[in-house]
């Protein structure tokens, strides 16, 4: 879909972002958040380590799909999120994240959109739901 942000509609999705976790990729965010815990480094329970929460969160984020675009002098803001973690990533897995608008509505004058994010894993497991309210800003014009 080719659209900008705030012209995403319910129904509307924005591409899905389909992204491998590399250990590489997963040491380096450790290293960047400081979080050495053995369930990310070693695994736990004969389980392969897994993929650090907050790197999910982070990639689940609307502004990872590859078609997510703003126009000029518009912008997006996340208001309110809901997150529930369903199951563990494992380092090695790809992750394919999609991102759909749910809900559209106006509040205090501002238009909002309701963005409902699922995460999988290659084997189909949920591993995240995601639901986001995101604020649209468009800014006037200069005279």
């Amino acid at each position: 879909m080719d659209k900008y942000s705030h012209e995403m509609q319910v129904g509307d999705s924005y591409a899905p972002l389909d992204i491998e976790i590399t250990p590489e990729y997963h040491q380096q965010y450790l290293y960047g958040a400081q979080d050495f815990d053995a369930r990310y480094v070693n695994g736990i329970d004969g389980n392969p380590p897994e993929v650090h929460a907050a790197m999910i969160l982070n990639l689940s984020s609307l502004t990872r799909s590859p078609s997510y675009k703003v126009a000029e002098n518009t912008g997006t803001v996340m208001g309110e999120t809901e997150c529930q973690f369903c199951n563990p990533a494992f380092v090695g897995s790809t992750l394919h994240i999609t991102y759909d608008v749910t809900k559209t509505f106006e509040k205090r004058g501002r238009d909002y959109q309701t963005v409902s994010t699922t995460v999988t894993d290659g084997d189909g497991r949920i591993i995240l739901k995601r639901h986001t309210h995101v604020a649209i800003m468009l800014k006037e014009k200069p005279v």
